[in-house]
């Protein structure tokens, strides 16, 4: 018998006792979901197994611990709403992903950080730049000047041909 009531009594003890403090850490953590609010039962969960650090210490360490404050503010969020629990905040999740809402990655950045910014005319629409650079718009290349006006016609400002 693998398991048994006691560890000392199975095939392996070690093991045997593995898996009997597994179901310990289950039992605890499904009575806590009950009784915490999603975001202290997410932040309890962090903390015990010690994630954020964890993933703090992997490549990219910085990004995925955005990533995970970012799900924390979304506990937050679910929270506010009429439901409660783990079991409705894993379905909030679930429908969020069934109608493709993409949050994206966490910015690492602020919005005024002084960085070049590389989007698409799509993605940059209502954005305003001080210079933009237009790569295979014709035969040459562009650098524009922000001008509302649109004086030379591209409708992106001040344009000087880079050859």
């Amino acid at each position: 018998m693998l398991l048994a009531e006691d560890p000392e009594q199975a095939e392996d003890p070690v093991l045997a006792e593995k898996i009997q403090k597994a179901l310990q850490m289950l039992t605890e953590l499904r009575e806590q979901a009950v009784t915490d609010t999603m975001p202290e039962f997410a932040q309890a969960v962090m903390r015990r197994f010690h994630y954020i650090e964890y993933m703090t210490a992997l490549p990219g360490g910085e990004q995925r611990r955005a990533n995970l404050e970012m799900l924390l503010e979304k506990t937050v969020e679910f929270e506010a709403t009429s439901y409660h629990g783990l079991f409705q905040f894993i379905r909030y999740m679930q429908q969020l992903q069934k109608y493709d809402v993409d949050f994206g990655e966490s910015s690492l950045l602020s919005e005024q950080a002084d960085v070049v910014r590389i989007m698409t005319i799509h993605k940059s629409k209502g954005l305003e730049f001080p210079v933009c650079f237009c790569g295979r718009t014709g035969s040459v290349n562009l650098i524009c000047g922000y001008d509302k006006a649109g004086a030379d016609g591209c409708g992106l400002g001040h344009c000087h041909e880079l050859y």
